[in-house]
């Protein structure tokens, strides 16, 4: 790990991944996406099965930016990568107005949540992946803030990893090794 990072379970991040230049890498098997982030108790949707269905629905929520995929591979397995950020008026007032005070964009199998630490151009570099038909999103945090050494080290923690499907059928994982 570089220095300055820590982990909790699979989330691991540096200054808790809270603004103006925390950072978080983590991974996720997604199930619902929140076609509106801040309307999330209403809006969630349940996503397709392939990497083209997930991508599809994170581009399609309600953002005001353009999401613009492009192709990507990791450890063998390929994809898509996109870049979702919180929009630059959403914030902090903006996000108390929001279901349950919350920004959130999707839900994983078990109803654990990605939701928005920061507003204003909070950033997630996602990389969504086909591992043996199964969609699996290893996720980067980062802020406009942050420096670019600061994204070197993000940078450090995802490009180690391995992923390694425990069956065809089974929840892929992945961990960055040391």
């Amino acid at each position: 790990m570089p220095t300055g990072w820590s982990t909790n379970g699979s989330f691991v991040d540096q200054n808790e991944g809270s603004p103006p230049n925390g950072m978080a890498f983590s991974t996720w098997q997604i199930a619902t996406v929140d076609n509106d982030p801040c309307r999330w108790q209403t809006t969630g949707a349940s996503v397709g099965p392939t990497v083209d269905d997930l991508v599809a629905a994170l581009a399609a929520q309600k953002r005001g930016a353009t999401v613009t995929p492009v192709a990507v591979m990791v450890d063998g397995f390929s994809g898509k990568q996109i870049n979702l950020m919180v929009p630059l008026d959403v914030t902090i007032a903006a996000m108390a107005a929001c279901d349950g005070g919350q920004y959130k964009t999707w839900t994983d199998p078990s109803g654990g949540d990605r939701y928005k630490r920061g507003p204003s151009g909070q950033h997630d570099l996602l990389d969504i992946l086909d591992v043996n038909g199964r969609t699996f999103v290893i996720q980067g945090s980062f802020y406009p803030a942050n420096t670019a050494a600061d994204l070197a080290g993000l940078q450090a923690i995802a490009d180690p990893v391995k992923i390694t499907p425990s069956s065809p059928v089974s929840t892929a994982t992945a961990a960055p090794t040391p």
